[in-house]
C-alpha cells in the first residue's frame, strides 16, 4: 500500500534532515552564543550562561575553588587570577514612580472597627 503521508515525501525528507543539521550546529558550536550577554536589572530571574560569559578562565577558577592539586609537593601551584567579563544591564519594564496624595488628612473622629 502506498504512503500518502507528507512525512514520507523527499522534499519534506529534506527539511527536516537540515533542521536537525541546524539544532545540532547550534548545541555543538561554540559559536551559538547570544550575540549580546546581559544581566536584567528587575524583575527578572538571571537565565543560564555559558562559563565562557562569565570569565575568561573559568576552568582555572573552578579548579582552585575545588582544591585541585592543592597537595601536590612535586609541582607547587601558581596563583589563579580570575578574569572576570563586565557585562551590561538591560530593562524589560520601565519601573514607574510612586503616586502620594497631595495632602494626606487623617480621620480622628471615626469609630474604631469591633469585630
Amino acid at each position: 500500500m502506498a504512503s500518502t503521508r507528507n512525512l514520507n515525501m523527499r522534499d519534506d525528507y529534506i527539511i527536516q534532515q537540515k533542521r536537525l543539521e541546524l539544532k545540532r550546529e547550534y548545541d555543538i558550536n561554540p559559536y551559538g552564543r547570544p550575540t549580546q550577554e546581559l544581566l536584567p536589572t528587575q524583575m527578572m530571574n538571571y537565565g543560564s550562561m555559558s562559563r565562557d560569559g562569565l570569565s575568561t578562565n573559568a576552568v582555572d577558577i573552578e579548579t582552585e575553588l575545588f582544591g585541585v592539586g592543592s597537595t601536590n609537593l612535586v609541582v607547587e601551584k601558581s596563583p589563579v587570577r580570575p578574569g572576570l567579563v563586565k557585562h551590561g544591564d538591560i530593562d524589560f519594564c520601565t519601573q514607574s514612580q510612586m503616586v502620594m496624595d497631595e495632602k494626606h488628612t487623617q480621620l480622628t473622629g471615626q469609630r474604631p472597627l469591633m469585630r
